[in-house]
């Protein structure tokens, strides 16, 4: 026997960048649990969590690693932190089947000097991304399922 429940409104808070690779499976099982009408809200941190212990270190340290070096800190069995951006997040609301009513990105001014200093030298991956969008530290966002 398969239970249904239908959601209203569905809000996270610094959640769905702890999923990792199953973010958009679960964003699509929101949407089969959501009624049509209903909303998700979710806020998204960007920032490096190192970052709120250590203070030599900025928001943005993680994104000069490749991958593979990351996974030695913090992409492992004991440690995830996502390093997904905003533009990222708004092609996987998209891909999850829903659009964006509101975004709402809240950027750090600090991250711009520390950008164009050039004493943080970004990974390859994170190295073609905009200023606007790499200084993002966490966003809200309001969506809803297509149809």
């Amino acid at each position: 026997m398969k239970t249904t429940v239908e959601l209203y409104n569905l809000k996270s808070e610094k959640t769905v960048q702890a999923m990792g690779s199953t973010s958009l499976n679960i964003l699509k099982e929101g949407n089969r649990i959501i009624r049509d009408n209903g909303l998700f809200v979710h806020m998204i941190d960007y920032r490096d969590h190192f970052s709120y212990s250590d203070k030599s270190i900025s928001s943005i340290n993680f994104l000069q690693f490749s991958n593979s070096e990351w996974g030695k800190y913090a992409n492992n069995r004991y440690m995830y932190m996502n390093r997904l951006r905003h533009d990222d997040y708004l092609g996987l609301f998209e891909s999850a089947g829903q659009y964006i009513l509101k975004s709402q990105p809240n950027t750090d001014q600090y991250l711009y000097k520390i950008l164009t200093s050039g004493d943080l030298k970004l990974d390859k991956k994170f190295s073609s991304k905009s200023k606007d969008i790499l200084t993002v530290n966490e966003a809200w966002f309001v969506s809803q399922k297509y149809g």
